[in-house]
């Protein structure tokens, strides 16, 4: 074999790399997944979220594949209990410090699983053809009185700090409306959650509020209780939307779900605060929701960000920040999207109204 080349095996199937490559890169160039965290193609390997661990059959060592250069006679496995475990373990150490939720509670406990915090969000905007399809894929008689108990309504949130969102009432109107839903409209399905916020601390509802009304409940001008296309809209700005914006988008999320990782299995007292950064006009950042892989970090490094990002703090403390203390909206000028979409969790997460910027009320 030319010295220019490494001959491997991985799960027993036979490969030919390039000298200098990983152990992942012979692992995807036969098609075989390993799940990453912290990897970023093009850039060098950083080897923190521990959640690419294979084990080689020779020396019996488990190893990162990201940063685990390919050596000659490797026999690689991937998919044993004993790396199944330690991805597992890897996976639970990084959410016993995940703060948030996946799912809203009103998705939760929502006997057809509607997705009411997207359809709120959708409503606030205006965007009637996707508020539609979402109602329109559940069952329709969840909008009728006699059948819709409002489970949502008792355990928003919101009831926490004033009164919850009339949820039932948006819905009806939504249904109510002359309008045809979006019928490319994809609803994502409902998964378990992985991470909970549980009953809100003092200093987390102001953060929970950063982007919802403080207006009291809208009182529909209707004599039957109907609320508007207005009133709609009033109504669900007060959400707080205290649901994961990338719940669907999220690789932490999809490997929880895929190993099987507990949460709990690393038990801590009590749990971080939930907070929300919100000065940046284009991303929203939630600290609890970051597992310091330093992709973000690596992306503003790469395209020469003048102030970018970096790593604050030493062990426990350790989080990601702008230098100086100065602002995330001077830290992220031209890649704040390109880091947000790059994020392996919802910690930094593009707003809603930049994701649909042609969604406008009419």
């Amino acid at each position: 074999m030319s010295e220019l080349h490494i001959s491997l095996s991985v799960d027993g199937r036979a490969v030919s790399i390039a000298a200098g490559c990983t152990v992942l890169d012979a692992a995807r160039e036969l098609g075989i997944d390993i799940p990453t965290l912290c990897f970023l193609k093009g850039s060098a390997p950083f080897t923190s979220c521990m959640v690419c661990m294979v084990a080689d059959d020779v020396t019996g060592k488990l190893l990162p594949a990201c940063s685990s250069l390919a050596q000659e006679g490797m026999q690689i496995v991937t998919t044993t209990d004993h790396v199944r475990e330690a991805r597992q373990r890897a996976l639970e150490l990084l959410l016993s410090e995940h703060v948030g939720d996946c799912e809203g509670p009103c998705r939760c406990v929502c006997p057809v699983k509607m997705d009411i915090p997207r359809l709120l969000r959708a409503v606030g905007r205006g965007d009637w053809p996707e508020a539609r399809g979402i109602v329109d894929q559940a069952q329709p008689h969840c909008v009728l009185e006699q059948d819709c108990k409002a489970p949502c309504e008792r355990v928003c949130r919101r009831n926490q700090i004033d009164t919850h969102v009339s949820i039932r009432a948006v819905v009806r109107a939504v249904a109510a409306m002359d309008v045809e839903g979006d019928a490319a409209l994809a609803v994502a399905p409902f998964e378990r959650n992985v991470s909970v916020i549980g009953k809100l601390q003092d200093g987390e509802k102001a953060a929970l509020m950063n982007d919802a009304s403080t207006a009291a409940p809208v009182k529909s001008a209707d004599p039957g209780g109907a609320l508007s296309p207005d009133e709609a809209r009033q109504e669900a700005a007060r959400c707080m939307h205290c649901d994961c914006r990338k719940a669907h988008d999220c690789a932490l999320r999809s490997c929880a779900e895929a190993y099987e990782a507990s949460q709990r299995h690393y038990g801590t007292r009590g749990r971080h605060p939930f907070e929300q950064i919100a000065q940046h006009a284009d991303i929203l950042y939630e600290p609890g929701k970051c597992i310091r892989c330093g992709i973000c970090i690596r992306i503003a490094e790469r395209e020469a960000e003048p102030l970018g990002l970096t790593f604050i703090g030493r062990g426990f403390d350790l989080r990601i920040g702008v230098p100086f203390e100065q602002s995330l909206a001077d830290g992220l000028r031209t890649v704040a999207r390109a880091c947000a979409e790059a994020c392996p969790t919802g910690a930094l997460c593009v707003r809603p109204e930049i994701q649909h910027p042609g969604k406008v009320s009419r």
